[in-house]
């Protein structure tokens, strides 16, 4: 029996010899590339002299002209395929390892036209569609050809909440347009619907004098009608606006104080007369900074110069 130091060293004797194996086996790798690369540059020094032997061709016309462009363009392209080899060779490439890139890159496309196709059916307009379907049924008419009809768009569900919102708000808007008609009082009161609110904008003309702020007589009766169809709302938000002509006296320094004691003329007037809980009140001035049209002319300053009341249906 072979004893351990013995084992040991054929142990050893094996892996030199398989080292050199290897070490073999790349040497000859290495000749093979290196041969590679002396045939590369060989073959591109050979289509560099026909090319120029070509070009030499035709600048002094010595063939004829189809037969020289034909040989022209062949040796373009092999001197072209040549340098692309060499390119890859000396970037460590070859060029089966780049044609993946064309297979991904058309892969890619397919697929952003998929979803771009895909998405248009998503937002089709319901008569492009049936336009679409007729054109593809004419085409490919055959027995038993049914045109396709757009399914019916699906309804947005509205909550519960937001639909009694809306409800109430409705009601309120109907209600304030047959007052509006009453009293002729079109040009005055304009109502508008944002999201979540009415909007009352009232024309200050109508409740004050100009730079006051106390409620003309003639205006109760308008504003206890408004007033009475106010009492249900759990919100309600009083804003007053001026026009950008300044106003300084002893009661109203600015158009701050003035649009803010218009606000609050109203709001007492609703608590005073109409009963309605101050909890659901509330009043602002905004001075000439939110006008509804630029304060270039007198009716523009006019529309301007306002009493908005805001009613919401949430606290």
């Amino acid at each position: 029996m072979a004893t351990e130091k013995e084992t040991k060293f054929l142990s050893t004797e094996d892996q030199v010899r398989d080292l050199n194996i290897e070490g073999n086996r790349l040497r000859v790798d290495i000749d093979n590339l290196g041969y590679e690369n002396f045939r590369l540059r060989k073959d591109l020094k050979l289509l560099q002299e026909r090319f120029k032997d070509v070009n030499a061709l035709l600048s002094d016309k010595k063939l004829p002209d189809v037969y020289s462009e034909n040989k022209r363009l062949k040796y373009e392209a092999a001197l072209e395929k040549k340098q692309r080899e060499w390119d890859l060779m000396k970037a460590g490439k070859s060029e089966e390892e780049e044609s993946w890139m064309a297979s991904y890159g058309d892969m890619v496309t397919l697929l952003l036209v998929f979803f771009v196709f895909l998405y248009s059916f998503s937002i089709a307009d319901p008569v492009k569609f049936r336009e679409a379907s007729k054109s593809f049924v004419e085409t490919f008419k055959g027995e038993g050809s049914v045109e396709l009809e757009p399914s019916p768009p699906i309804a947005e569900k509205k909550e519960p909440e937001t639909a009694i919102e809306d409800d109430f708000l409705e009601k309120m808007k109907a209600e304030m347009e047959d007052l509006i008609r009453d009293k002729s009082l079109e040009d005055e009161i304009n109502l508008v619907w944002k999201s979540g609110e009415l909007v009352i904008a009232i024309k200050a003309r109508i409740f004050f004098q100009s730079g006051k702020a106390d409620l003309m007589e003639e205006a109760k009766p308008v504003l206890g009608e408004i007033t009475r169809l106010l009492t249900s709302a759990p919100k309600i938000v009083v804003e007053g606006h001026t026009d950008d002509i300044p106003i300084h006296n002893p009661e109203f320094p600015s158009n701050w104080e003035l649009s803010t004691a218009r606000a609050c003329r109203v709001i007492r007037f609703f608590i005073d007369k109409g009963g309605i809980s101050p909890e659901k009140l509330s009043a602002v001035g905004y001075a000439q900074f939110i006008p509804l049209v630029p304060n270039i002319q007198e009716d523009n300053r006019s529309a301007n110069r306002r009493v908005e009341i805001k009613i919401r249906h949430r606290k």
